[in-house]
Parts: structure tokens; sequence; C-alpha cells
């Protein structure tokens, strides 16, 4: 999950102003997309796993993430902001369809005494 979250968006940056020409906003605003996926699938998430057994959700996250992955790598200095900001959102969307039900499981095993108290 790391490989995935940091690497690409270590890379986006410098790849929208150095190789497309964007300027800083521009790039910063493109970038915020991926976050506003991410958001929308948190939010959506914690109802769905109500329905949906957490791994289900997690294998989707990882699966959308791939796709995205794929067409990450077939960017080029003549890809458009409507296709940035289609994968971008889809790469958010994964990452929260994973993030929320991995830490769900996670915290799940462990006993009431070892989880974080606010104390």
């Amino acid at each position: 999950m790391g490989l995935v979250l940091y690497s690409t968006m270590s890379l986006s940056s410098p790849f929208l102003q150095n190789v497309i020409g964007y300027p800083i906003l521009t790039a910063g605003l493109l970038l915020a997309t991926r976050g506003s996926g991410t958001f929308v699938a948190m939010m959506l998430v914690g109802r769905m796993m109500k329905y949906i057994e957490a791994r289900t959700l997690i294998m989707a996250g990882m699966g959308l993430l791939t796709v995205s992955m794929y067409f990450t790598a077939k960017w080029t200095d003549q890809t458009g902001v409507t296709e940035f900001v289609v994968v971008s959102v889809a790469q958010g969307f994964g990452l929260g369809l994973v993030f929320v039900p991995l830490s769900t499981v996670a915290f799940l095993t462990l006993p009431n005494h070892l989880r974080g108290s606010p104390s």
C-alpha cells in the first residue's frame, strides 16, 4: 500500500510540472482529485461494511488500484486533464476502499486493553 500511495503521489507532481508543463497551482489542484476520491470512498465504505465483507472491499480496492496503475503507466506528455482526473479519482477511491476495512480488521483482533485510548 505504501508503494502505491507514496510513489505515485511523489512522482505525479514532477510529471505534471516538468513533463506536461503545468504550473504549480494547477498541478496541486489536479493532485487534489485523488484526495477527493479517497474522501468519498471512506465515507461510503463505512456504510458498505454493514452489507459487504471487509475482504471483498479490500480486494475491490486493490483491483481498482491495479487498473488505475495500469492507466497511470500509459501517461505521456500528451495526457489530458480529463484522463488524469479520472485515473486519480479512481486511484483515490481504491485507496479509500482498502484503508478503512483494513484498519477495521486489524483492530478487530486486538483485545480492548491494547487498543489506543485517549488518556
